[in-house]
């Protein structure tokens, strides 16, 4: 008498083992790829203040080793801007007009504030244009996050060139004893790490800190 063969597959039990493993595998996964995602973004913040500040530096290498100052550079077009003198929106507009960086440079890839976006249609003067012929750079560029409803195009914050700051270091002095620019820090009085450019180049990154304004207008 022939005996058949019966194959034998998986029980309930034995199935259900199965699936509760694969799902604790991607409990355990997810949030480790979510950080590592979340720290190669961090990084690349830091990168781009950094490429920023390095501009900064090309810049003073041309003007006698002092940083951008747009109300100096043309009064005329710093005053026509939504926000008007040396703020962050026609420091950075102005870099950008010279070809020192990108618009995209200026916003962080993990920004979380959604009315912080790359300025997609900035004016270079060329083609069709709402230039004026006196304009040394795009005076729509906005850069203001505190007062951010109507958008803003920029995710940094920079030391404010205003007073005795302009002249004692507001410059390339290669000090360590300030910060240039950094990230925005703790947000919504969260204390969390903030990046920071010192004067030097260098960077350290900053923990414990004290609720700041979420602004990117120069304000520190």
């Amino acid at each position: 008498m022939l005996h058949r063969s019966r194959t034998r597959g998986f029980t309930l039990i034995e199935l259900l083992v199965v699936i509760a493993i694969i799902a604790l595998l991607i409990g355990i996964l997810l949030p480790a790829l979510g950080r590592a995602r979340s720290n190669a973004k961090y990084m690349k913040c830091a990168t781009q203040i950094k490429q920023i500040h390095q501009a900064l530096v090309l810049w003073a290498e041309d003007y006698r080793g002092e940083f951008p100052l747009p109300n100096e550079f043309s009064e005329e077009t710093a005053d026509q801007a939504a926000e008007t003198g040396n703020s962050t929106a026609n420091l950075h507009s102005l870099m950008i007009f010279n070809n020192f960086y990108s618009p995209e440079l200026a916003v962080c890839p993990s920004e979380p504030n959604g009315a912080v976006s790359v300025d997609e249609d900035y004016d270079y003067g060329q083609g069709t244009t709402n230039l004026q012929d006196t304009d040394q750079w795009d005076p729509d560029f906005k850069g203001d996050i505190e007062n951010a409803r109507n958008g803003s195009n920029v995710s940094y914050a920079n030391m404010a060139p205003i007073g005795s700051r302009v002249n004692a270091e507001w410059q390339n002095s290669l000090n360590s004893s300030f910060a240039m620019l950094s990230d925005r820090g703790p947000r919504d009085g969260i204390l969390e790490a903030a990046l920071v450019a010192r004067a030097d180049g260098l960077f350290r990154q900053v923990g414990d800190l004290r609720p700041r304004p979420q602004c990117g207008d120069g304000r520190v």
